[in-house]
């Protein structure tokens, strides 16, 4: 994807589960990932980390349930290691079950933003 680009899901997509098992998805570009399917899509990681967003950059997911990866070395988020701007549009978060508690599932540095809007929801640890 571009600078900018809306990534969507095909229709076939509706209730599927994408499962991330290889590196944490770097983002460092301005980038859109909405799906407006149902069942909702699904983006699982059985990784350290599952996504890391880059320093100035926005990245907004909307309607989409997201499990967090396994621990990730210094707490940086399970889910989202965040340095940029993170809008979240009625998305859901979950802890991965392998997850130990105390782990962040989105861990904001310095600078950094997140905006939720709609019906959000962030599992506990």
């Amino acid at each position: 994807a571009s600078n900018g680009d809306t990534i969507t899901f095909a229709t076939s997509m509706a209730g599927a589960t994408i499962n991330i098992n290889t590196t944490r998805l770097v983002i460092n570009k301005n980038i859109y990932i909405r799906s407006n399917l149902t069942p909702r899509v699904k983006i699982n990681s059985t990784i350290a980390g599952l996504f890391e967003l880059a320093s100035g950059k926005t990245v907004e997911f909307k309607d989409l349930d997201i499990t967090s990866g396994i621990t990730i070395p210094d707490n940086q988020g399970a889910a989202f290691k965040n340095s940029g701007i993170l809008k979240m549009i009625s998305c859901k978060v979950f802890k991965n079950a392998n997850l130990p508690s105390g782990q962040y599932l989105i861990r904001n540095l310095t600078g950094s933003q997140i905006i939720l809007t709609g019906s959000c929801f962030i599992q506990n640890n």
